[in-house]
């Protein structure tokens, strides 16, 4: 079932992609009911995490953030060792920023969140390419000592 959803996600990624906006939000709105059902399969931890994870993704193309990013903290809540958690709080710092750029929430608040997610990766780094785990290292010693510079410095 879950591949379904990957179709589904796939064909709303190639209809943004050729400015098909409406064909898009509708493959997107497909996949995460298809994920939905993913949800409710207790038995299965790693497609409920993965179902999570991409219903996230979801909303964020989509430009839903604040939405995005309650799927991908439960994603870091319930399944902090699933090998994509640290995608999960990547794309949720970013969420967090776009929301900064559009006045939902301060820089603080912002800066609070970052830290703490690039904490769990650090804490859990599972399949994290160590140039990222680096680049986190140091974005958490600066963030410390109040210099933040943005993770592509």
């Amino acid at each position: 079932m879950f591949v379904i959803g990957e179709e589904y996600l796939l064909l709303a990624e190639l209809a943004m992609q050729a400015g098909r906006q409406t064909e898009a939000e509708g493959n997107y709105q497909r996949a995460e009911q298809v994920w939905e059902k993913n949800f409710r399969m207790p038995e299965d931890p790693k497609h409920q995490a993965m179902a999570t994870h991409f219903t996230g993704w979801t909303y964020q193309r989509r430009g839903d953030c604040a939405k995005a990013v309650e799927f991908y903290q439960e994603v870091l809540e319930k399944w902090p060792f699933y090998e994509k958690a640290w995608q999960c709080a990547l794309v949720a710092c970013d969420c967090y920023e776009k929301m900064t750029s559009d006045g939902v929430l301060s820089r603080q608040e912002v800066n609070n969140f970052i830290k703490t997610c690039y904490e769990r990766i650090l804490k859990n780094p599972q399949s994290c390419p160590a140039p990222i785990l680096q680049q986190i290292r140091i974005w958490v010693e600066q963030y410390e000592k109040e210099r933040l510079p943005s993770l592509e410095e």
